[in-house]
């Protein structure tokens, strides 16, 4: 039986902790160590943690100055002791079959992938796989697995020693994609679930649900320069070159989406050099843009700006992109 380590990142949490914590420990599969990583609180979350700690041995508390929340599921993966890894925010929950993966896990799987519900404005969505299989990695197209939410993954433990697979602390958006384009890279065989144990909860003061700065749309550029850091030197294979590619153009359209979403003039800030360095690496792989993009500017949550969003898209293109 695996041993699963669940690491939740604390801060300020205590509205929603207890049901989160609560739900994980009432979870059906008990074999699972979990981490609660208070992250600087300066509310009750960290007795409620040590509260939790006192009832079950399974659970383990650690405290550390407010670095964000890569920086608090990092120390998790340093005091992890699971053969497998999961994130779990602490204002989100989920369901009793949470892990029921792993009763009957193939041994030849690296990569668990299951659904969840999440919270909208116009009600409960659900994503996620549709039928329960083992997916090839070499012979599946990435987008037809792709998901940019950690937490609907469990990551094989050995895999992110081995290659020191890290969430990165310069970024404030964005760092989940990063860390699963990272693992991905070295994965062949994924379990896709048709389960959806996960609920993510709207919470508005949470970071994806904040207006971004241009700053902060920046992050989009920022993982690929990350990414490409991160596989410097190495020779990629057919499909590592395929994931990185995918990635690329899943950032920048990520980061023309966040310009139009949130309104930003990008004519009144000037490239930087940092900005330009990696825009100059970025277009000797790729000029093409995901599809996605035209997919997000049809729903109807957008329709306010979609004219002025084709336009930025058109600029942002040649001003990024194009210009040398």
């Amino acid at each position: 039986m695996y041993l699963v380590s669940i690491i939740v990142p604390i801060y300020n949490s205590e509205k929603y902790l207890s049901e989160c914590i609560e739900s994980i420990l009432n979870a059906q599969y008990k074999h699972i160590e979990l981490l609660l990583i208070d992250d600087g609180s300066t509310d009750d979350s960290i007795n409620i943690c040590h509260q939790y700690a006192n009832r079950d041995n399974r659970v383990r508390v650690f405290s550390k100055g407010n670095g964000g929340v890569s920086s608090a599921r990092n120390l998790g993966l340093e005091y992890a002791t699971g053969d497998w890894i999961a994130f779990i925010d602490s204002d989100d929950y989920v369901s009793p079959c949470f892990l029921k993966e792993f009763n009957h896990l193939d041994s030849s799987c690296e990569l668990i992938r299951f659904g969840f519900k999440k919270e909208e404005d116009w009600g409960i969505i659900q994503r996620g796989p549709n039928t329960s299989r083992i997916v090839n990695l070499e012979k599946t197209p990435i987008n037809h697995i792709w998901s940019s939410v950690s937490c609907s993954f469990c990551f094989k433990r050995s895999i992110i020693q081995q290659y020191n697979i890290r969430l990165s602390t310069n970024v404030k958006y964005s760092e989940d994609r990063e860390f699963i384009i990272k693992y991905l890279l070295y994965t062949k065989n994924i379990f896709e679930s048709e389960n959806k144990p996960y609920f993510y909860r709207k919470n508005p003061t949470s970071a994806v649900n904040t207006k971004r700065s241009y700053n902060r749309c920046c992050d989009d550029f920022r993982v690929i320069y990350n990414i490409l850091e991160f596989i410097n030197k190495l020779q990629l294979s057919t499909k590592q070159q395929e994931i990185l590619s995918f990635f690329i153009n899943l950032s920048i359209t990520s980061f023309i989406f966040n310009i139009g979403l949130n309104k930003i003039d990008i004519s009144k800030y000037p490239v930087t050099k940092d900005l330009r360095q990696i825009i100059d690496q970025v277009r000797g792989i790729t000029n093409s843009f995901h599809p996605l993009i035209y997919k997000f500017i049809k729903h109807p949550k957008y329709t306010s700006f979609k004219i002025w969003f084709r336009h930025q898209f058109a600029y942002v293109y040649h001003r990024y992109i194009e210009k040398s």
